[in-house]
């Protein structure tokens, strides 16, 4: 990101809409200057704008502005004339800019600022809310929208302007917010502290998430502080070094004997053939997914844990030379048991310092939506297609009766059938 400063006139061709009623006001070009038709950005912002002029590259957020802020992305350009004194006052950075305009540009009428690489809409929604124009503010946002705000917001530092509104925002996203785990909800529930959203979406990028060479996270949609990407790389690698701990341990064929066991086997001359063959075909299987006889260290695997887990948990053990009644045995179900549920430690120090601070008020309205929001994935666990601990959702094979009460887990919060959309009165502690 970089600014400019210029010192420019203002415009003859802005004007007021009108609407006497509104502070809020969008500049029609008179005379517009001509330009190519492919120079008009065709970008749709929703019920913040006036549908007429949803083509136009000019918005007046006030009629006695003082300063053009000229915003630019791949979208295209946006005008925007403001108050400096009130832009200013939204964070030291903008105070900072807009004094150095002003001192650059004293024989300026209206001197402007450019900014690059910044959301229009994101600024659009700032601007309207520091010149205290909430009426031309949208009731409805969507996620691309709420993740190009919460990038504002932490480039510039106005997180505080928008949070009452951000809350009502995503109470309005909330299905969309818990359905899956996404990285553009792991950032804005960051920047945003809705610290119960944000530790059930890095529970799923942790898992989910592929790596790059020396552990990088491969995290290209999500701006992610440097705190948030050393939790999830060192828990993926955590989970990585179980998995092949895991496995290291059945190379070794006591051990293999004593965890893969024989169901059908009524002799010991049968148990131990089967433990053998089994054997065989496991280290076979091992080598042709690239598991043996060397494993890979943790740190450099490029697969996900999930990726990796699932490699091992679908090899297929060739056709059982014993006959039918052992093919249980070759489904080696302890050993997809020891795979399938891995733990990991957080490094919560790492980003508890950022949730300390609650975002809003308990005693306020929008308090009682964000904790609404936190306690309803503490009581019913945001659980992703794909997690550590999710077996009873995993496709597994039938498992055998003696195995079945070790695989089964216990209900995670489902002590109270009450409907989980039912808002609540909870204690914010549980946030």
């Amino acid at each position: 990101m970089k600014t400019r400063t210029r010192s420019i006139n203002k415009p003859a061709y802005w004007h007021s809409t009108g609407h006497d009623d509104q502070e809020s006001e969008t500049a029609h070009a008179a005379s517009p200057p001509e330009r190519p038709d492919e120079a008009l950005p065709d970008i749709d912002y929703g019920p913040v704008f006036d549908p007429s002029t949803s083509f136009r590259s000019d918005i007046v957020i006030i009629s006695k502005g003082d300063m053009i802020i000229y915003v630019e992305n791949a979208n295209g350009p946006r005008q925007y004339l403001v108050s400096s004194t009130v832009i200013s006052k939204t964070s030291p950075i903008w105070q900072y800019w807009i004094e150095t305009a002003n001192i650059d540009n004293k024989s300026s009428l209206c001197p402007r600022i450019f900014i690059d690489n910044t959301d229009p809409q994101a600024f659009h929604i700032v601007a309207l809310l520091a010149h205290d124009v909430n009426n031309g503010l949208p009731k409805i946002v969507s996620s691309e929208v709420l993740y190009e705000l919460a990038i504002f917001c932490s480039r510039f530092k106005t997180k505080s302007l928008v949070s009452l509104w951000v809350s009502g925002w995503i109470e309005q996203l909330y299905p969309e917010a818990i359905e899956a785990g996404s990285l553009r909800w792991l950032y804005i529930a960051y920047v945003f502290e809705y610290q119960a959203l944000f530790e059930s979406h890095l529970h799923h990028t942790i898992c989910t998430t592929r790596k790059q060479a020396k552990s990088d996270c491969l995290l290209l949609e999500a701006e992610l502080p440097p705190d948030v990407l050393g939790t999830i790389s060192s828990a993926q690698n955590e989970i990585l070094r179980r998995i092949f701990s895991t496995c290291s341990q059945y190379f070794e064929e006591q051990h293999f004997k004593q965890r893969a066991k024989c169901y059908q086997g009524t002799d010991e001359e049968t148990k131990h053939a089967c433990s053998v063959y089994l054997f065989g075909c496991f280290l076979a299987a091992m080598r042709r997914n690239g598991f043996w006889p060397v494993l890979q260290d943790p740190s450099e695997c490029c697969l996900s844990p999930v990726e990796v887990r699932e490699k091992l948990l679908a090899f297929e053990i060739d056709a059982y030379p014993l006959g039918g009644d052992h093919k249980p045995c070759s489904e080696l179900y302890q050993f997809k048991a020891d795979i399938l549920v891995q733990s990991y430690t957080c490094r919560m120090e790492e980003y508890e310092e950022h949730f300390k601070t609650p975002m809003l008020p308990p005693e306020s309205a929008e308090g009682s939506v964000r904790n609404m929001v936190g306690s309803h994935l503490w009581n019913i666990p945001h659980w992703p297609k794909h997690t550590f601990d999710d077996i009873y959702r995993f496709d597994q094979p039938s498992t055998p009766p003696e195995l079945s009460a070790s695989l089964t887990p216990e209900p995670c919060g489902e002590e109270d059938e009450e409907d989980p959309w039912t808002e609540t009165e909870t204690d914010d502690s549980s946030d």
